[in-house]
């Protein structure tokens, strides 16, 4: 294909994005650009009230405040939340953060929704501006002030950080990483169609990382890793250039609203088909050539090479694992003795230390599925259709899930209270990773397909005996009116998990018993119970097709 139809079918393709809503139109990025300014500007705010509390003169350093992930990168879709990290010197503190950072976003009468979340991983403070979701995290760096060009991927400046400060730059770093090693004139390519592969799985339903598929890092590194290769081409017939992006270009990306600063360049070698790593020495650099890949060819490639990758042969982006700083590089073949990956069905090394699996939760049945889309995916791009859209229509069609299957498991989440209703939401998308892992144990099942998509309502009861039976999982229809009256209101989310059933398993002549694995699984989620959550209720059940599609129905139409 010429670079004159390959630039043809990628504006055909942005523009299908545009005009489907898929993928945001300048009044769109302008809300966001807004967004992100309006949050800056609470940062001088902060730093008053900060220097305040501490005993510290204002005007010793400075914080800043960084987009990464998908919006970072620019490759988002439309409604797609914001990652942003908070920067700050080591004069200020995380309960400076919660604290004062979580009143100032109050106190704003454009933003609502503030949430401070503490206990995880990565601590975070979420918020709501103009309908647009924000997660904002925080670093304190051992440094006086923090400089706005600031290169995350100096190792130097992860020395002496306490644990959560030292996770919460994984994605800032990863995301410097990314935007370091794709030349400039090749990053819209790169975007779009990562665009396109974010919503084709979204839509195959096989985007969500906790229970079991990858999320939107996990897809981005898949795509790295094949822009790597298309790019090892495109330098090893021009043998005599080792090309590097000049400074200004690599300070500021063509989304320069959303990019953060990129680091003092590497030497690449132009046979590489992995990256370097991120303590590279410093160097000169040569002008970043017109473009070294092609949309269609980039997307082509991405399902060929992937729907017929021989996991669990990891994927590696750099030339050697990332170490502790100042240690020894660790050499690839170490990953068999890294405890992230001892069991990992699909391992994705993550390119910065702390070096992590970008896929955690795959399953022998999620990795099933995975395998079996991509399939999907790579015929359809690859077979003749008539025109571009008719190909995109077919890639992007949404999967049914009440057709591929005959059997179902219902796992109803009930509180009283809307805050436990949100609180175990996001909670049980990890939970129910386990609850796969304990039932494709079972003999007669080949395959546990949870679906990523959940289900809400809420429902009235009259009596006590009406609300057990909701909890316990099932639809109430009319009850004896004789019971006394206790009338009250559940929150009801339903996680839905489709099952194949191995072929040489006769269902006729008896049915599964799945006793023991649920209830292992409800042991699990009741010891991960606290006080605060004497509301919650949770429940496993099967469910025919039949009542699944108007649960599905009753709760599409709320």
């Amino acid at each position: 294909m010429n670079e004159k139809n390959a630039d043809a079918i990628e504006v055909k393709c942005r523009n299908f994005l545009l005009e489907h809503n898929i993928i945001e139109n300048h009044a769109d990025i302008k809300k966001r650009e807004n967004v992100l300014n309006l949050l800056r500007s609470l940062l001088s705010s902060f730093v008053r009230l900060t220097a305040k509390e501490n005993g510290i003169k204002r005007d010793d350093f400075e914080c800043q405040l960084l987009p990464f992930g998908s919006y970072g990168l620019g490759g988002y879709l439309k409604d797609a939340d914001i990652d942003v990290v908070l920067l700050a010197p080591i004069s200020i503190r995380r309960r400076n953060f919660s604290n004062h950072f979580s009143k100032l976003l109050k106190g704003h009468p454009s933003i609502r929704e503030i949430e401070v979340i503490e206990r995880t991983n990565v601590p975070i403070i979420k918020c709501v501006i103009d309908s647009i979701s924000i997660d904002i995290s925080f670093v304190r760096l051992r440094l006086a002030t923090v400089s706005p060009d600031i290169n995350l991927l100096d190792d130097s400046l992860l020395n002496g950080l306490e644990q959560t400060c030292l996770l919460s730059t994984d994605g800032p770093r990863v995301s410097q990483f990314i935007l370091k090693h794709i030349y400039p004139n090749d990053l819209p390519t790169f975007r779009l169609a990562l665009q396109c592969i974010k919503y084709w799985a979204n839509q195959r339903y096989i985007y969500n990382k906790p229970i079991g598929y990858l999320n939107g890092g996990s897809w981005t590194l898949l795509l790295l890793q094949v822009y790597f290769t298309k790019r090892a081409q495109f330098d090893s017939s021009s043998p005599n250039m080792t090309m590097e992006f000049p400074p200004q270009q690599q300070r500021q990306s063509p989304f320069h609203y959303s990019s953060p600063p990129s680091s003092p360049t590497s030497i690449l070698s132009s046979s590489s088909l992995s990256a370097s790593s991120s303590s590279s020495q410093e160097t000169s650099s040569i002008i970043s050539p017109s473009r070294t890949v092609s949309f269609i060819s980039l997307l082509e490639s991405f399902f060929e090479i992937w729907s017929t990758w021989p996991w669990p042969a990891p994927v590696i982006l750099t030339k050697s694992i990332p170490n502790v700083p100042g240690q020894p590089t660790t050499e690839i073949s170490s990953i068999t003795t890294m405890s992230e990956f001892k069991e990992s069905l699909l391992p994705i090394v993550t390119p910065c230390y702390p070096v992590s699996s970008a896929a955690p939760c795959v399953t022998k049945s999620t990795l099933r599925i995975l395998t079996r889309e991509l399939q999907r995916a790579n015929q359809i791009i690859h077979h003749p259709f008539h025109s571009l859209e008719d190909m995109l229509i077919k890639l992007f069609k949404p999967y049914n899930f009440i057709k591929e299957y005959r059997h179902f498991l219902k796992v109803t989440v009930s509180s009283d209270v809307m805050k436990s209703h949100e609180i175990w939401g996001r909670r049980m998308t990890h939970y129910l990773y386990r609850l796969v892992k304990l039932v494709e144990q079972a003999p007669e099942i080949k395959t546990v397909h949870p679906l990523t998509k959940v289900y809400n309502e809420s429902v009235s009861y009259r009596t006590k005996y009406e609300e057990d039976l909701l909890r316990q999982g099932y639809t109430v229809y009319d009850t004896d009116t004789t019971l006394p009256l206790f009338p009250g209101i559940l929150h009801m989310q339903y996680f839905l998990i489709g099952l194949e059933i191995d072929e040489n398993y006769d269902l006729e002549d008896a049915t599964i018993d799945l006793t023991n694995e649920i209830y292992m699984f409800g042991r699990e989620v009741e010891s991960k119970k606290n006080s605060k959550d004497s509301d919650v209720s949770v429940a496993v059940s099967a469910i025919k097709r039949r009542d699944l599609a108007n649960l599905i129905q009753r709760c599409e139409t709320i």
